[in-house]
């Protein structure tokens, strides 16, 4: 199948709950044709926060609706920024970033990155999911998705590292 031969529903696209976000599965790297482009729609709940973390993907979020503050921590030096309605964020390669939605409605935005952020986001819900059921305990879970992120190229703050930049986790 060649990528302009497809036409995706994406209202008809499962929503993947993980917590206080959740993901929708839009284009596949596979459907996409390009190992380094994928597409994703993404609901991140009022007072819902994204752990800090890094990956060799490139992301760019565009605010289909509601608004956000991003961090990223550009050579040592990490800021707040709010990232509104109709503007694009750009996450470069390896740059340490999170995501808080300090508002009490749901934003909603456009993701587009490689194929090893969408591998690991399809892996970590598949797992998630089946550790839920399973009732396993949450630091077996966490210590899981740490290392499927250190597979996929990618790095997961510690809880103090989030504590330092304003997010906490329950």
């Amino acid at each position: 199948m060649k990528p302009q031969d497809v036409v995706v529903d994406t209202n008809a696209v499962t929503m993947q709950e993980t917590g206080h976000s959740g993901i929708q599965f839009l284009a596949s790297p596979e459907l996409t044709g390009s190992r380094s482009l994928a597409f994703l729609r993404g609901t991140v709940e009022g007072g819902g926060n994204i752990h800090l973390h890094a990956h060799a993907d490139t992301e760019c979020f565009y605010i289909l609706e509601g608004e956000m503050e991003m961090y990223q921590d550009l050579g040592g030096k990490g800021a707040w920024q709010k990232v509104r309605q109709g503007e694009l964020a750009l996450i470069g390669s390896n740059v340490k970033h999170a995501w808080r939605n300090s508002s009490s409605l749901p934003c909603v935005c456009l993701i587009i990155t490689g194929g090893d952020v969408f591998r690991y986001l399809l892996e970590v819900i598949e797992y998630r999911k089946n550790a839920l059921q399973q009732g396993t305990p949450r630091q077996a879970m966490l210590k899981k998705i740490k290392d499927l992120a250190t597979e996929t190229h990618g790095w997961f703050a510690t809880p103090e590292e989030n504590a330092a930049i304003g997010l906490k986790f329950g």
